[in-house]
């Protein structure tokens, strides 16, 4: 977790910690995110983002599911190629449009 203005802990470390927290004490596991109306459109405009990316650069992206060493897990878009990773990311138009002009 990120560390905040002047080094301490961050507002979002803080609140991450307190709902472990209560997860210990209370035995119940907290409520989990089930994505918005952003993740939802990157869901839909994925496999477009990964079909132009193909053609674009002339690979084959081999979808993959969610993989693990040991304790630790991750869940790529895609492989490419014998060392290539694809994470797709579908921002809204402008914020595309902030990365084109900042190069």
């Amino acid at each position: 977790m990120a560390k905040g203005r002047g080094g301490g802990d961050s507002k979002t470390r803080k609140t991450y910690m307190r709902k472990l927290i209560g997860e210990r004490i209370t035995g119940e596991v907290g409520q989990l995110w089930a994505g918005n109306a952003h993740t939802e459109r990157g869901h839909t405009m994925e496999p477009e983002a990964r079909d132009l990316y193909a053609f674009l650069r002339d690979v084959t992206p081999q979808r993959v599911g969610f993989l693990r060493r040991g304790p630790i897990g991750c869940s790529p878009d895609s492989f490419v190629g014998d060392d290539g990773l694809l994470e797709v990311k579908t921002k809204l138009p402008h914020l595309q449009i902030e990365v084109l002009e900042d190069g």
